[in-house]
């Protein structure tokens, strides 16, 4: 092979790493403006959902009981100054303030330990942590009787229970005490 050659074909396979290069940045581009214009739009969307509804502030949980909806499911919480309103599919229940007499939070801390053992490190344990938050209304029901609602974090960690009863408290702490005979 001349020299004339290798030369000819070195240019060659500069030219393709160069437009391999400016392909690579053109997907890239493409997949970052693809990706912020779907984060703007669920923004947009659930800004929207927020105003249809009246609400200052929206969570999703896992139903864990209280509702006539399967354990487990996922629902939607809207918080508004006036009520708390919790969607499921097709299903939508409301509770006013004046209802609630309680809103707390709970956590429930899952601690597990793995061992490994091998020959060069000897025995390792590991210890992991798994935090899921508990959201617990209170309330009265439309028959008068003292009833309650139990959700829980869909992700463990996500702390999405205790933001919703960190900003529902302070709507119902003027709510009157009751006694109830057990």
């Amino acid at each position: 092979m001349s020299v004339a050659a290798y030369k000819d074909l070195t240019e060659l396979e500069i030219t393709i790493a160069i437009t391999a290069g400016l392909v690579f940045i053109a997907v890239l581009a493409l997949i970052i403006v693809f990706g912020v214009r779907i984060t703007i739009k669920g923004k947009r969307e659930r800004k929207q959902l927020l105003a249809d509804r009246g609400s200052k502030m929206m969570v999703t949980l896992r139903h864990v009981n209280g509702l006539p909806v399967a354990n487990g499911s996922q629902c939607h919480l809207f918080l508004s100054d006036h009520k708390v309103i919790i969607e499921n599919g097709r299903s939508v229940f409301s509770i006013g303030m004046e209802q609630i007499s309680v809103a707390d939070f709970k956590m429930d801390v899952k601690i597990s330990q793995t061992i490994k053992s091998n020959a060069h490190n000897g025995i390792i344990s590991k210890k992991k942590r798994t935090i899921t938050g508990y959201l617990i209304i209170n309330y009265i029901n439309a028959n008068g009787k003292l009833a309650s609602l139990v959700f829980c974090d869909i992700v463990p960690g996500s702390k999405e229970a205790a933001k919703f009863v960190d900003n529902l408290r302070p709507l119902v702490a003027n709510n009157p005490k009751k006694s109830y005979q057990l």
